[in-house]
């Protein structure tokens, strides 16, 4: 589970696992608390049960360079109908690959961008695409950087 700000769904700053095995068919609410700030109380994010019982989950540990180096990923528009403007800045030379997915997860589009350094720009045609939320990521041996989009036919 990624943890954004609110006004920055594209760049989360924590990772957690959200390990619910065991409570099969049991509805759990997740809440955050603390600071991020690095002051006390720390930010966690905790799982409740209906029964009352709460407990925190993982912090994962990311060894994802590319989510270092890929920054200002931009999708625009967002909502979109037809075409998609990926725009991002990669601060080292990458060889990368693009996929989409929808919200099952299933792989609808992929393509390699070759060797990327700098400022990066590309137009993707999503005419064919029905209404609903994808996630596109980029990849690279270094890691994924991942961000929603939102097509409106």
């Amino acid at each position: 589970m990624d943890v954004t700000p609110g006004d920055d769904p594209n760049n989360p700053f924590a990772e957690y696992l959200a390990d619910l095995n065991g409570t099969a068919g049991v509805a759990a609410t997740l809440f955050a608390s603390g600071l991020r700030s690095g002051a006390a109380p720390a930010f966690e994010v905790w799982a409740a049960l209906p029964n009352g019982v709460t407990f925190p989950l993982a912090e994962a540990v990311s060894n994802n360079e590319l989510d270092k180096t890929l920054n200002d990923l931009q999708l625009a528009p967002n909502p979109a109908k037809d075409r998609l403007r990926v725009q991002f800045n990669l601060g080292s030379s990458e060889a990368l690959r693009y996929a989409v997915r929808d919200v099952a997860g299933r792989l609808l589009m992929e393509d390699d961008l070759g060797t990327v350094s700098g400022s990066f720009g590309l137009d993707l045609n999503i005419g064919n695409l029905l209404s609903g939320m994808y996630q596109l990521e980029i990849r690279s041996d270094a890691g994924v950087k991942t961000a929603k989009f939102v097509v409106q036919n």
